[in-house]
């Protein structure tokens, strides 16, 4: 198991979450301003999810930081911000873009399966695309349940696995394209959702995350995203992003988002 943890380090310290979105120069403020705009651009219902008022005043952890774009909104609310990744190279942009904007929060290089906090730190928890690639789920829910105080908030996104990826894109990838030749079912999963060389990705249904997640209630889940790839190439791309987001994507989009409320 370690080996995946090595291995989930370095692909991501290569290329941060994300990174790829804009040309600027990675570190620079023009990259984080452009990322920000295209990910707003791409993500258009993200900001209501996420929903940073929420958060004001509040003592807030957030597991996977991507190239920033949830740090930058909720450090508009908090001054009790608290980011962890398991990669330095994450981390260390997490740093730049709060140098370049001033931002007051405290970066943490280490585990979601073993967090260095006191028990009942935190009121809420954000983590949006990460903890899909973690094999110890469970242990990671042992270090939510304790380091979440009672009645604190969960805002998390994990792969969604009755997506039009995963039960028809899939198959389509592995039958027409060289890069899925030779692997199995669940690498050509890691692979369709971030690229060759991610040893790993786990899909989840709604009664999976209510199984996993135990120690939480009230419940309440949303299905968005969608990329065209997934259909017939020539078939996909004749109709406009907005429209897929708005009709198949909110039935089997890529990604489950979930909130919950710790009991």
């Amino acid at each position: 198991m370690e080996e995946i943890y090595n291995e989930t380090r370095d692909f991501w310290n290569t290329k941060p979450c994300g990174s790829y979105m804009s040309s600027y120069k990675i570190y620079s403020y023009e990259f984080f301003q452009d990322f920000d705009t295209k990910f707003r651009l791409l993500y258009p219902y993200f900001d209501e999810i996420l929903d940073v008022e929420q958060y004001r005043d509040k003592k807030v952890l957030l597991i996977g930081l991507g190239s920033g774009y949830e740090l930058g909104q909720i450090s508009q609310v908090t001054n009790k911000l608290v980011a962890l990744d398991l990669s330095n190279e994450t981390i260390e942009l997490a740093n730049k873009r709060k140098e370049v904007f001033n931002l007051t929060l405290k970066t943490v290089c280490a585990s979601a399966t073993d967090m260095p906090f006191e028990d009942n730190s935190f009121d809420a928890l954000v983590s949006i695309g990460c903890l899909h690639h973690i094999p110890d789920i469970d242990l990671v829910v042992n270090e939510l349940n304790r380091v979440l105080k009672k009645g604190a908030t969960l805002n998390i996104m994990l792969y969604y696995k009755y997506s039009v990826r995963t039960l028809f894109g899939i198959y389509l990838k592995r039958l027409f394209l060289k890069e899925y030749k030779g692997l199995n079912y669940e690498d050509s999963i890691a692979t369709a959702y971030d690229g060759v060389g991610n040893p790993y990705a786990r899909l989840y249904s709604k009664k999976d995350v209510k199984k996993v997640f135990r120690g939480f209630k009230d419940f309440s889940f949303e299905i968005e995203n969608f990329d065209s790839s997934d259909l017939l190439p020539r078939i996909g791309r004749l109709l406009p992003r907005n429209f897929y987001l708005k009709t198949i994507g909110k039935i089997m989009g890529l990604d489950l988002y979930f909130k919950a409320i710790k009991e």
